[in-house]
């Protein structure tokens, strides 16, 4: 039972991460904040580092039944620990999507042709698809 309230708890404190940066639009402001950026990322990696390690060694040398406050700030450790590689872990692919040679990957990436959603339909299902009609639609001259 409490493993999942403390999943639930990082689940709500990721989603009002989420609705901090919406709220403040950090999506616009990337290119002003990225000095911040470069920064946040290299505190979350270190703080993502120390805690992993802390939670290692925490449950590596006390292997005891029970539970205990030792253990406590180990589980404390993990989850200080998944937060801070995630934030780090987008950061990190913020930063990348900032240089150029990035922005024109992505460019090239999103100017290939895309199927239909009915020819993908038929792709997936292995149907062919039907060829589209001839002539106007129904209703249109």
């Amino acid at each position: 039972m409490w493993s999942a309230f403390g999943w639930l708890v990082q689940l709500s404190l990721t989603m009002l991460l989420g609705l901090l940066a919406g709220r403040e639009r950090w999506v616009q402001r990337i290119p002003t904040l990225m000095p911040q950026l470069r920064r946040y990322s290299l505190w979350a990696l270190a703080l993502g580092l120390a805690c992993g390690a802390a939670f290692t060694l925490i449950f590596e040398f006390n292997r005891g039944p029970g539970p205990s406050p030792i253990k406590l700030l180990g589980s404390v450790c993990y989850w200080v620990s998944r937060l801070a590689m995630m934030i780090f872990y987008v950061l990190a692919i913020v930063q990348l999507a900032q240089r150029p040679a990035w922005q024109t990957l992505a460019r090239r990436r999103t100017a290939t042709p895309t199927l239909t959603n009915a020819r993908q339909a038929a792709a997936s299902c292995g149907t062919p698809a039907a060829p589209p009609p001839d002539g106007p639609a129904p209703g249109r001259a």
